[in-house]
């Protein structure tokens, strides 16, 4: 029987899907299904004060597990009771208005209870910076497990709300297991890059992507032949971009299929105030103006790497399977590939970048990767 897909209120999808992504981030460690359903029970979720409180709430409870198991040398649940509160953190501040005054503490937040889990981890994660223009961009290079000598290395780019911090949990934890370096910066966009820095999204993706691969060149322990980009929702457009004039891409991966950005007028409330402050306008005029060089009318036909694009058939993108399939039809690779996921395998991943279970996408990816880049990893010590 087909899979139905979990909705944690089905008449609003929008905020079910939210609460979905968290839940796909259990099984990384980085939330517990509990916890989830103790805070749902207690949101309104038409009620953007509600979300906030109660994901708040709940990473403070997290928070106060993760002291008095640090107070008992407990260091297992140290560590992931810090990576619960990150997300928590991450998920309170997700509906907060960008003039909000608790909105940059509660990102901070987010990052401090990243950082601390990090001493913790199996795989070896570096705090990194990626020159860009008069500044640094902030980010975290994880090592390659039970691998000698240069690795492939993925950098998985944000979308228009997802952080470095919960890329980790979605693609940096299989990478490294997988025999792959991974990058996560905090490019211009999302995040901190946004609300510390005050750096607004850009249409000429390569700007930011060209200096993460300078900087991948630069360490000794990246195979310079297979530095591949991916990541997901906005990245859908990001990926692509950067693929047609970045010329050192072994391969590219677009977890969802955009051709356009933001065709439709914008949601009232704190949602349009966060997408006219992560385009650096202040109308939604100029929002309009801007967001109309964001096509890839034109791009996709000169990107010659291997790509691959990877669309569920929930995705509340719209028209993601004919996207993906468009794509294919002007890329300009000789070597592509798109994945449609569809109700009938019965183990989801088909809402939007396939959040719903991350081991679809990351089954997907890292099958592809090995194929199209001819790498066969070690396996890991100890396995037959």
């Amino acid at each position: 029987m087909p899979s139905v897909t979990f909705m944690a209120w089905p008449e609003l999808s929008r905020m079910s899907y939210h609460v979905s992504r968290i839940i796909g981030l259990c099984d990384f460690g980085a939330a517990d299904f509990t916890e989830i359903h103790q805070a749902v029970l207690r949101i309104d979720p038409t009620d953007d004060d509600s979300w906030n409180r109660e994901w708040l709430r709940m990473g403070q409870l997290v928070e106060e597990m993760c002291d008095e198991a640090y107070a008992k040398r407990n260091y297992s649940s140290v560590r992931f009771a810090h990576q619960r509160a990150s997300n928590y953190y991450r998920l309170a501040q997700d509906v907060l208005d960008p003039d909000d005054p608790e909105k940059l503490p509660q990102l901070r937040k987010s990052r401090d209870h990243f950082l601390a889990c990090l001493p913790y981890q199996e795989a070896q994660v570096d705090q990194v910076k990626i020159p860009y223009e008069d500044t640094e961009l902030n980010g975290f290079f994880v090592h390659a497990r039970w691998t000698d000598g240069p690795a492939p290395t993925l950098i998985w780019m944000s979308g228009a709300d997802s952080l470095s911090e919960e890329n980790y949990f979605n693609m940096g934890i299989q990478a490294a297991n997988t025999g792959y370096n991974a990058l996560f910066y905090d490019h211009p966009g999302p995040g901190l890059a946004l609300y510390e820095q005050g750096l607004g999204t850009r249409y000429d993706t390569e700007a930011f992507v060209s200096p993460a691969v300078d900087y991948l060149l630069s360490r000794s322990d990246v195979d310079p032949d297979k530095i591949i980009l991916g990541g997901p929702s906005f990245a859908a457009y990001h990926v692509p971009r950067a693929a047609a004039f970045e010329p050192r891409l072994a391969a590219a991966v677009s977890a969802g299929a955009m051709y356009e950005w933001g065709m439709t007028a914008l949601q009232p409330g704190s949602h349009a105030g966060r997408m006219m402050r992560l385009f650096g306008v202040e109308t939604e005029e100029e929002y309009h103006q801007v967001r109309a060089k964001f096509t890839l009318k034109g791009v996709l036909e000169k990107v010659t790497c291997p790509f691959m694009v990877i669309v569920g058939v929930d995705d509340f993108a719209a028209y993601p399977a004919s996207t993906a399939i468009r794509y294919l039809e002007e890329l300009g690779s000789e070597v592509k590939k798109a994945v449609v996921i569809e109700h009938d395998n019965e183990l989801g991943g088909v809402l939007h970048c396939q959040k719903d279970n991350l081991h679809v996408v990351q089954a997907e990816v890292f099958n592809w990767l090995n194929d199209v880049l001819d790498y066969h990893p070690p396996k890991p010590n100890g396995a037959g």
